[in-house]
C-alpha cells in the first residue's frame, strides 16, 4: 500500500510482516516524524522482511524519488532523524539503534579481522559518539538510502539467506550460495553495496530505541548500553 504525492523526493517505507501490531508508542513517534520536502509513504503489509524491502525499493524507483527512508515498525527514532540523515547527502546512512535481542549491542558491524565459523562480522564498540562511523553492515530499522544505489546493483537487493542454503539456481541447478555466506536481508544488501563501491555510515547522533511486545527488565523499550 502506498500513499502517493506528485513530485515526491523521499519515500518513507515501513515494512510490516503483519504478525504484530505497531505499539501506541511507535504510532505516536511516527506521527512526530519531521519531513521537510515532498514525500510519500508505503506500507507493504503482510510480506516477509526481504520481500517488503525489495517492494519498497521498487516503489521508490517507480515513483522516481531520490531517497528511500526505511523506518521499521519497532524502531523509535528522534523526530528530526530523517532531516539529520538527509543533511549528510550520503548514499547509505543509518541512525544508531540497538539490536532487538540480547546482548542489545548497536546494529552496526565490521568484517571480523580473522574468520571464525559463524562469525563473519564483529560488533562495532568503543566508538567516539557524536559523529559518523563507517561500518561494513548495518540494520535497516532507521536507514536512508539514495535510490541511485538500487540502480547500480542487481536485484534482489535484499534477500534473507539464513536457513535457505538448499535454494538452487533454476537454470544451472547449482546452490545459490555457500552456507558460510548465510546472511539476513540487511547484511545481504550491505554486502552487495560494498561490492559496488559504496561506503556505509551510521550517524551516532541519531539515537533510536527498539520497541516490542514484551518486557525486558520491566522496560518495554529496549535501550542500548551507554556509549
Amino acid at each position: 500500500m502506498a500513499w502517493e504525492r506528485r513530485g515526491a523526493e523521499v519515500l518513507i517505507g515501513i515494512p510490516h510482516a503483519g504478525r504484530e501490531n505497531a505499539s501506541y508508542e511507535w504510532s505516536l513517534n511516527f506521527r512526530q516524524l519531521q519531513v521537510d520536502r515532498p514525500h510519500l509513504f508505503s506500507f507493504p503489509f503482510g510480506q516477509t522482511i526481504d520481500v517488503a524491502r525489495n517492494l519498497l525499493a521498487e516503489t521508490a524507483l517507480a515513483n522516481n524519488v531520490e531517497w528511500l527512508f526505511f523506518l521499521d515498525g519497532d524502531t523509535l527514532c528522534p523526530s528530526d532523524a530523517l532531516l539529520r540523515l538527509l543533511r549528510h547527502n550520503l548514499p547509505i546512512v543509518s541512525g544508531l539503534y540497538p539490536r532487538r535481542y540480547p546482548p542489545y549491542n548497536y546494529a552496526m558491524w565490521r568484517l571480523a579481522p580473522t574468520f571464525e565459523p559463524g562469525r563473519k562480522y564483529a560488533e562495532i564498540t568503543g566508538f567516539q559518539p557524536g559523529g559518523l562511523v563507517e561500518a561494513d553492515a548495518i540494520g535497516m530499522g532507521c536507514c536512508l538510502i539514495n535510490t541511485k544505489v538500487f540502480r547500480m546493483i542487481e536485484k534482489p537487493w535484499f534477500w534473507w539467506t539464513v536457513g535457505r542454503q538448499d535454494d538452487k539456481c533454476p537454470r544451472c541447478g547449482q546452490r545459490l550460495w555457500d552456507p558460510i555466506d548465510e546472511e539476513s536481508e540487511d547484511f545481504f544488501f550491505c554486502s552487495k553495496a560494498r561490492a559496488a563501491g559504496y561506503k556505509i555510515y551510521v550517524d551516532t547522533t541519531v539515537v533510536c530505541s527498539h520497541d516490542f511486545e514484551g518486557k525486558v527488565e520491566g522496560d518495554r523499550q529496549i535501550k542500548p548500553h551507554t556509549i
